[in-house]
């Protein structure tokens, strides 16, 4: 499986290049949260996480990922709860 330089190093969010080869390694969430290591697809790299260098980001990530999942719960209202829909307005009529 042949690619050129410029296919192999394009980067996109949540990738970062491998060291050795330049290919994208996909970041995981889960995977970095857990502290196990990342593979590069092409090389068979294996990159680990110093957890002692990173622990003060590592708790701001996990934060940051525990409220997206809570932001992403889906809004349930309960039956004697009001709902408020906003009144639509008449459009205005132009002056003459």
């Amino acid at each position: 499986m042949t690619q050129n330089l410029e296919t192999r190093t394009q980067l996109t969010a949540g990738n970062i290049p491998c060291p050795f080869c330049r290919a994208p390694i996909i970041l995981d969430l889960q995977s970095i949260l857990a502290a196990r290591p990342l593979r590069c697809t092409q090389c068979d790299a294996e990159l680990q996480l110093n957890r002692d260098a990173s622990i003060a980001a590592l708790d701001q990530l996990q934060h940051w990922h525990s409220a997206m999942e809570q932001a992403q719960q889906p809004v349930v209202s309960t039956p004697d709860e009001p709902v408020m829909i906003p009144r639509q307005r008449k459009p205005r009529r132009p002056r003459t």
